[in-house]
């Protein structure tokens, strides 16, 4: 009987890893494996790691998006197996479905996963750690590409022609809050009146340690239009800041597509082309954030936390932000993806200043989320009320719990 197509990708990847092994450098492998078919299983599957940061998930390990999640998948629709009929704490109902989900969308880049996973799972399960490996270094070499190619792209964040990067800025460990041009970024975008009052004694307590300023759920001054902003409205001009384009089409189509002002064409060979990117989605708005983040900081090496500030946290919230407004029909996110659309794949234009304005939010009564949900509910409602509808209170949504996008 002839073998099912994952039995032959199976036979195919371990074949390539007994001639390589999972770190091998892609010179070698193209010297060692002769078979074409064994070289292309391997790649199908080692292309996953370029896929998981800039689209999956940027922070947790292919480990637990691959085991976990596929264990969560096929127990999804006998929870007691994973559970023991125990009822978990909501935090983890809302990880593991983050990890269905991320594991889904794997399969949906390689349907062949969870019958290769099975594969290996009935006769050599050990090999399928090596491939767990292959991918994890992948992703990582990824990831870190990436991080260092934009490394000294401070330019990006740039708004009057006139103003200069400072050159003590060259050095990594000089930026975050030790330097006021790096800081005046970092800060929450409704902390900036305080900031600009005294930067120094500002950028001191955080050095520090004050958790009050370094909360994954304050939206920092790097991710908006300032220019746009309303201390009331806290998604006025969110998302809009130049920056986050560029980063985007220096990953995706090239360095030099981030100095472009014009219509762009794809080259056969970028990320965008390879990963089969054609739709700007929350994931990919998030990755750059994240890598805006980095440049922006002190760190050296991509980490999860930074000082008091959770990484993985601000990642899985923006994720979350443009999640449950698709799910929930929001018209400004809708637009907003259809903005990052055209500013990235079709032309970046002329955009509006994103040179920081005073604004007199000083006040900590109420947090962004809050004011974003009812902001949301008002345009539900002005929705609904236009159709002859009512809307219900089930149509809330809370940005900052579920899990990152499929």
């Amino acid at each position: 009987m002839a073998p099912t197509p994952a039995k032959r990708t199976h036979d195919l990847i371990n074949e390539a890893l007994g001639l390589i092994g999972p770190r091998t450098t892609k010179k070698t492998r193209l010297e060692r494996i002769t078979n074409n078919d064994a070289l292309t299983a391997l790649q199908v599957t080692e292309a996953l790691g370029k896929a998981i940061p800039r689209l999956i998930d940027a922070y947790r390990h292919p480990r637990q998006l691959i085991v976990i999640g596929s264990s969560l998948a096929l127990a999804e629709n006998t929870p007691e197996i994973i559970t023991g009929g125990a009822a978990l704490p909501l935090e983890v109902v809302r990880e593991n479905e983050r990890l269905k989900l991320a594991y889904k969308s794997l399969v949906l880049r390689q349907p062949q996963l969870p019958q290769l996973i099975e594969e290996y799972r009935k006769n050599n399960f050990n090999k399928w750690h090596d491939i767990i490996a292959m991918i994890a270094n992948t992703c990582s070499q990824t990831r870190s590409n990436d991080s260092s190619t934009l490394r000294d792209k401070l330019e990006y964040f740039l708004v009057d022609p006139k103003e200069v990067v400072p050159r003590e800025l060259s050095s990594k460990v000089a930026r975050g809050w030790n330097n006021q041009w790096t800081a005046e970024r970092l800060c929450a975008q409704r902390y900036l009146e305080k900031f600009h009052k005294d930067p120094d004694s500002f950028m001191l307590k955080v050095q520090k340690g004050a958790r009050k300023y370094q909360q994954h759920t304050d939206w920092p001054a790097f991710l908006y239009n300032a220019s746009a902003y309303d201390k009331d409205d806290p998604e006025s001009g969110l998302f809009k800041h130049q920056a986050l384009v560029k980063i985007l089409r220096h990953v995706l189509i090239g360095p030099s597509a981030a100095k472009s002002n014009s219509r762009v064409t794809l080259p056969r060979r970028c990320n965008a082309a390879i990963l089969g990117i054609l739709n700007i989605n929350g994931n990919l708005i998030a990755y750059a954030a994240c890598q805006a983040r980095f440049i922006l900081n002190s760190q050296t090496d991509w980490g999860h936390m930074d000082g008091k500030f959770d990484g993985g946290a601000f990642y899985d919230r923006i994720t979350n932000y443009f999640k449950t407004g698709l799910e929930q029909g929001d018209e400004a996110v809708t637009a907003l993806l259809s903005w990052y659309q055209t500013e990235v794949f079709e032309n970046t234009g002329a955009s509006t200043s994103d040179e920081p304005e005073d604004d007199s939010d000083d006040s900590d009564s109420e947090d962004e989320d809050a004011k974003i949900e009812r902001q949301c509910q008002r345009r539900h409602t002005q929705r609904n009320t236009g159709n002859g509808a009512t809307a219900s209170d089930g149509d809330s949504r809370t940005r900052n719990n579920a899990g990152p996008t499929a």
